[in-house]
């Protein structure tokens, strides 16, 4: 449509004019802006004229949502990533971890096939005795590995009963000390109590807990302490060890977390015993905490609720 301007007053047709020429260059810009978007550039800058700018808002809009699900996938293909670098990490730790027990009792197994004849009852005795030690590390790392796999399923099964918890400690606590020569485990415990729970789990977190204050305590005394408190029971494992640094402590009880720093690649493990004694705890309705001071002291400790009816 043809508009006839030759009536219109100066001051209006200049306003028009301007009004044109700002339309332009606004489109210009937002030309600009929307090919830079199609490029991959979300910083670009866009400043719409006014909130009944339909064009300008709605390229404003496409930028953000653009932007949101570059930024999203970003973040997946980041997840990923560190995925399969966990994936590859955990497949290299577990064959060193299985490798070497296996190589140790083959070593055995050859030196007593070889030279059975020549050894005396007690070197063979020392031998079949490391043997066992070998095999029940292997078996422990299997068995982690199939409850890591069961609790993944949810297929983990509990066996729950009225239990004596200062019975299950304590005879952990025995089995554990019989194995090192170079700790003494000081067990404080409690007049007897009972929990409502599956007692081999609660045992394995206990092994799972004092293995682990035996592995990076070095030849220092471990305490375990059994309290009651507000109908519940607090058992905790206490070691003047290496200690945990407070940033990772939060991850602790991660799937195939392992603690790193200086020296700490020196320590085996598969990084699956605190995250199934932590799932086990769950199951229980408990709670599982950490406490450590680098270099000083750790302390790990759960908490579970108690059969009122029970308690001594």
């Amino acid at each position: 449509t043809n508009i006839d301007v030759s009536n219109m007053p100066d001051d209006v047709l200049g306003n028009v004019a301007h009004s044109i020429l700002q339309i332009n260059e606004n489109n210009k810009q937002l030309a600009f802006a929307a090919e830079a978007i199609g490029k991959g550039n979300f910083n670009v800058q866009i400043a719409p004229r006014s909130d009944e700018d339909i064009l300008g808002n709605s390229i404003v809009h496409m930028r953000n949502e653009l932007l949101e699900n570059s930024l999203q996938e970003e973040r997946i293909q980041k997840e990923t990533l560190d995925l399969m670098q966990k994936k590859d990490d955990f497949m290299s730790i577990a064959s060193h971890e299985l490798k070497t027990p296996v190589t140790s009792l083959k070593a055995y197994a050859q030196i007593l096939l070889m030279e059975s004849a020549s050894l005396g009852t007690e070197k063979k005795e020392m031998m079949f005795e490391k043997m066992n030690v070998q095999i029940d590390k292997l078996t422990l790392l299997i068995n982690d590995l199939l409850d890591t796999s069961k609790l993944r399923e949810g297929e983990l099964s509990y066996n729950r009963q009225p239990v004596n918890f200062n019975e299950v400690v304590k005879e952990v606590v025995d089995e554990i000390q019989r194995t090192s020569l170079v700790h003494k485990i000081l067990l404080l415990s409690n007049p007897p109590v009972k929990i409502f729970a599956d007692k081999e789990r609660i045992g394995q977190v206990i092994v799972n807990l004092l293995t682990n204050a035996l592995k990076y305590c070095r030849e220092r005394d471990i305490k375990v302490t059994v309290e009651i408190t507000q109908k519940k029971v607090i058992c905790s494992v206490t070691d003047e060890g290496i200690g945990i640094p407070k940033d990772q402590q939060d991850k602790i009880f991660d799937r195939f977390y392992r603690v790193t720093g200086k020296n700490l690649h020196t320590y085996s493990g598969l990084g699956l015993g605190l995250y199934i004694s932590k799932e086990i705890i769950i199951q229980h309705d408990g709670e599982i905490f950490v406490e450590s001071e680098p270099g000083k002291e750790t302390r790990f400790y759960f908490i579970l609720p108690i059969l009122d009816k029970y308690t001594n």
